[in-house]
């Protein structure tokens, strides 16, 4: 009810308004003419319409509006959240799934299983689309399988899906390379049979051959999908097939199934690593000579298990011509004890001319006296240039500080 005097709301039991005082009821004509009855002969009190207006200037109402408008926001605030909630958890799950797919298909990749690796990858780019990895492993499945069209096709995908992707355009560059190189098919014409069943062998140059590095990966994640051990090994592969470089292949094989039977962490523990600073148990690759009938790829290996770091070199080299290893005396034009003589006085140079470096000295471990007692077949080295490169192995010449100790020498 409103005061038709003044206008101001009040409670249906007020009798007189609480702002001016005027009498809200109109009285039973008793002749009594106190209290807000009608004077003798004057015109009765007229109710009047209160605009709404008049109603905005009640404090009570407008503390009850107030009220409403904070309960709508406050509920919106909370449905919010809670949608807000909804999406962050889809969005977990779905990294946790694409997580997993990836781990399986680098699982299958490694133990040959292609079909499967091709199944799981292709779920995690469904999942996240514009990561690169996925596209990257599933087109070193097809390579594996020498499907290098279907590589080609695969990275493409990728590469408008992560917006160019800088690794897969690398890798999108030698798959079509390998593409470019490969024998074109000769398609049978209806009728007619080939005149022999042997198949036409390609001629092949020796003296250089198409050479890769396949990065085999087992490295570690932990439950975030974070790499808490690098463990992976470059492996040498040459193409076309030939006698020789399937030789060569079979012999690269069997060096990297041996790395990562003598490489395993066993049981290690690793569920404390952090992954800003991962254990490594690597050896990367480098091909450093393809020429001449010969083959060079310089390893570099680190290791790290929450002790000491360390780092050594060696060399993995081929006789482009035969598929064998390639021997020292297949590089250098001397006799074998000349050649001997040569290696180990280069070594002994240049341990003079390092003289600040902590060499071994004294005893039967030191520097010069390991050196002299080397035969040929106990060199490791590779080829660079005009070079041959001696790798002595970490602590064999002085502490592990010095890391592994690499001697250059001219071939003569």
């Amino acid at each position: 009810m409103y005061c038709p005097n003044c206008g101001a709301f009040q409670e249906d039991e007020a009798n007189f308004c609480l702002q001016c005082g005027a009498p809200l009821r109109k009285p039973e004509n008793t002749g009594n003419y106190q209290n807000g009855g009608n004077l003798p002969n004057s015109p009765p009190m007229q109710n009047t319409f209160i605009p709404p207006a008049a109603q905005m200037g009640d404090p009570r109402a407008k503390k009850r509006r107030i009220g409403i408008l904070i309960g709508v926001l406050s509920g919106l605030l909370v449905l919010g959240i809670g949608i807000a909630g909804i999406f962050v958890g889809l969005s977990f799950h779905s990294q946790n799934q694409f997580e997993e797919q990836l781990s399986l298909g680098e699982k299958y990749l490694r133990d040959l299983q292609y079909e499967d690796a091709v199944i799981s990858l292709r779920q995690a780019i469904e999942i996240d689309p514009k990561r690169e990895e996925p596209y990257l492993l599933l087109a070193q499945v097809y390579a594996a399988q020498e499907e290098y069209e279907d590589a080609v096709t695969v990275l493409e995908e990728g590469l408008e899906a992560t917006g160019g992707s800088e690794e897969i355009t690398s890798l999108l560059e030698e798959m079509e390379s390998k593409v470019s190189s490969e024998p074109e098919k000769q398609e049978e014409k209806p009728g007619q049979e080939n005149s022999s069943s042997a198949p036409s062998e390609e001629v092949v140059s020796p003296e250089s051959a198409q050479a890769s590095l396949e990065r085999v990966d087992a490295s570690v994640k932990n439950e975030e999908g974070q790499v808490i051990l690098q463990w992976y090994y470059d492996k040498l592969v040459l193409e076309p097939d030939t006698p020789a470089f399937e030789e060569i292949n079979r012999q690269a094989q069997e060096l990297c199934a041996a790395y990562f039977e003598n490489t395993d962490p066993g049981d290690t523990p690793l569920d404390t690593v952090d992954p800003e600073y991962p254990y490594m148990n690597l050896t990367a690759g480098e091909i450093t000579y393809n020429q001449n009938g010969i083959i060079s790829v310089r390893m570099d290996s680190s290791f790290y298990m929450g002790g000491v770091f360390n780092q050594d070199h060696y060399g993995v080299n081929f006789n482009l011509e035969t598929g064998e290893k390639l021997q020292l005396t297949e590089v250098f034009t001397l006799e074998k004890d000349e050649l001997l003589s040569y290696l180990q006085e280069q070594t002994f140079q240049y341990i003079d001319q390092n003289h600040d470096a902590p060499w071994w000295t004294g005893g039967d471990t030191d520097a010069k006296k390991v050196v002299g007692q080397y035969t040929l077949e106990e060199f490791a080295f590779y080829l660079e240039g005009d070079t041959v490169y001696l790798c002595y192995p970490t602590y064999t010449l002085g502490p592990g500080a010095m890391g592994s100790v690499v001697v250059p020498c001219p071939i003569r």
